[in-house]
């Protein structure tokens, strides 16, 4: 709720909010939640699961959800009216990635409902893919030539590597989280661009990071994991899954 909360930022009252609070969390996520988690929670059989679906800590089931949540309402709710010569507040920004960064310790690293020699792994695979999400957020800054704004490509890029090693860091090895968290960087940054370029208007970047991070790490993820982890016969099946 909260991602797509700070992507409308400025221009949203607190009824619909609520409202869209309400009908995501007891509707939209519970479903997509079942679907991939159900068999977490109840002995059963879920749909996606069934299949061979991976999702390691969220980065569908919470973070992509949550971004077409946020690109729906930025299509509704139109632009903010920005004040003239408005600022950012630069130094809490970077405290702001930096507190995701670390709390992403305890959601990737808790999701594995164990404390044992797996964990060590998953923390390592979690770091190295936000430092290279943000090499490659700052790589694909200079290859539009976008010319400034590198602090934003910066801030997108270490939260879209971490977005999208929710999906993977219990099945890659360290140079695979490094390559995942490089090219998600670089496809969070362009869809930055893009979005921009589109004239929708978020607030917080909730929609490249969250929504293509997520997509990047999960349609990444088969190529990079290890074969024996595969929940499919093979790697182009686990993509289509």
């Amino acid at each position: 709720v909260t991602i797509f909360a700070g992507s409308m930022s400025e221009r949203t009252k607190l009824f619909p909010l609520q409202l869209a609070a309400i009908i995501s969390a007891a509707v939209i996520f519970p479903v997509y939640g079942h679907w991939v988690w159900g068999g977490l929670f109840l002995e059963q059989n879920t749909w996606l699961a069934s299949m061979g679906f991976i999702d390691f800590a969220g980065a569908t089931v919470v973070h992509t959800t949550a971004g077409f949540i946020a690109l729906a309402g930025l299509i509704v709710v139109g632009k903010r009216n920005k004040m003239k010569n408005g600022r950012s507040n630069i130094p809490v920004a970077v405290m702001g990635v930096f507190i995701l960064w670390l709390a992403w310790f305890g959601f990737n690293g808790g999701s594995i409902l164990a404390f044992n020699d797996k964990v060590g792994l998953i923390l390592l695979n979690t770091n190295l893919a936000a430092a290279s999400g943000m090499l490659g957020a700052l790589a694909m800054n200079v290859l539009l030539s976008r010319n400034g704004g590198y602090l934003i490509s910066i801030f997108n890029g270490v939260l879209g590597g971490l977005v999208a090693i929710t999906a993977a860091s219990y099945y890659l090895e360290p140079l695979s989280a490094l390559l995942i968290g490089l090219f998600s960087g670089m496809i969070v940054d362009l869809s930055s661009y893009l979005l921009d370029k589109t004239g929708i208007d978020d607030a917080v970047g909730a929609v490249p990071v969250h929504l293509f991070g997520g997509m990047a790490g999960t349609l990444l993820l088969p190529f990079f994991m290890k074969a024996e982890l595969l929940h499919t016969g093979d790697r182009l099946s686990q993509f289509l899954v």
